[in-house]
């Protein structure tokens, strides 16, 4: 029973040779913050765009949106994409225009 014990728990990894050339390389990561909103898929645009009919599925595109300007203003070196345009289009059309100033600044 001792011996099944051991063999449960993680196999160690082995021994690996390191390049000497490799030694003291390290690698940059770049994590880039995005969202995926199908436009209408499950629900209507204006239902996936305000959060309304949350019982299918959670999206706020809006406040995803507004949360993202605000948080770049905050952290210039943070970078974000988005895909669906139409979605940007009803949002940025519905800015005051210091809001729209300062998205196009960030883009």
């Amino acid at each position: 029973m001792e011996d099944k014990k051991r063999r449960l728990g993680p196999t160690p990894a082995p021994e690996q040779k390191k390049r000497p050339d490799m030694e003291k390389k390290r690698v940059t990561v770049h994590l880039v913050s995005h969202t995926h909103a199908d436009v209408g898929w499950t629900k209507t645009i204006d239902e996936y765009y305000s959060g309304f009919e949350g019982k299918v599925s959670h999206s706020r595109v809006e406040q995803i949106l507004d949360q993202v300007v605000f948080h770049l203003q905050q952290n210039p070196d943070r970078r974000f994409t988005f895909v669906e345009m139409k979605y940007f289009y009803m949002w940025y059309t519905r800015q005051e225009q210091a809001t729209k100033d300062i998205t196009k600044q960030l883009i």
